[in-house]
């Protein structure tokens, strides 16, 4: 039985199709482990027949947070009857916030004039990014925004090596498979920077190379509207163009 694709992966096949100019097939039967035998899509399926695996860079800190406010709640009653929208760093613990925040907003909660630049520093230090007021009577808990600031803002290289390394799968099955492409979705997650320098915005593509495991043979970069880089062997770093249709749905 087939696996159903992802928006992600189709506007990754669109991405490489419209730089290539050439078809780009959905492969992927939904077989588990490095050695299923099929790629998650197949490059010029009727010439040169290039595998490629795709994969997101989801922050394995965000991905623990997510778990974390599933087991312990994302919601808390308001000591003070007044309802809070919160957000929370990375590197907050959940159970902690249980404990501590319902009153250390009742102390501190009015202190802070501006959301962001003004959280009070007990509020800080368990790991709280803003507080705004909210209608109910809840603390309401989500994490930080999208591309979060609160990284660490690594080159793209270095972000290419880290997100291979935390999906050793991608080179392991492209290995098993002749090697291949791979192509790696910038998320929400991510760091803003990866999203401003492969759309151009900011800072120039690297001069440099990353260091690819063994049966990687191209790498793919994109994020926010589609906006990609492509490294290749000889070639270095470019910025590839965008499809002309619009995202996968």
């Amino acid at each position: 039985m087939g696996h159903s694709e992802s928006e992600w992966e189709a506007d990754a096949r669109a991405i490489v199709s419209a730089e290539l100019r050439v078809p780009v097939d959905h492969q992927d039967t939904g077989g588990k482990g490095a050695l299923d035998g099929t790629p998650d899509a197949l490059i010029d399926p009727d010439g040169a027949r290039i595998q490629m695996e795709t994969v997101r860079d989801i922050d394995p800190r965000y991905a623990r947070l997510q778990d974390a406010l599933e087991k312990f709640g994302s919601r808390i009653l308001s000591l003070d009857d007044k309802g809070w929208l919160v957000t929370i760093t990375h590197d907050a613990q959940v159970k902690r916030l249980h404990d501590q925040l319902a009153q250390l907003l009742v102390t501190h909660g009015s202190q802070s004039e501006d959301p962001y630049t003004h959280v009070p520093e007990p509020l800080r230090r368990i790991g709280v990014a803003s507080a705004w007021r909210f209608p109910g009577h809840h603390i309401n808990i989500s994490t930080v925004g999208a591309a979060s600031w609160d990284r660490d803002i690594p080159p793209l290289n270095t972000w290419v090596e880290r997100t291979l390394d935390h999906n050793q799968d991608v080179a392991q099955k492209l290995r098993a498979l002749g090697g291949g492409h791979a192509f790696l979705w910038a998320s929400t997650t991510s760091p803003v920077n990866i999203h401003s320098l492969i759309a151009g915005i900011d800072g120039q593509l690297p001069g440099s190379s990353p260091a690819l495991p063994a049966g990687v043979h191209r790498i793919w970069v994109a994020g926010f509207h589609r906006a990609s880089a492509i490294w290749t062997e000889g070639d270095g770093w470019h910025r590839a163009r965008r499809p002309s249709g619009p995202p996968s749905d």
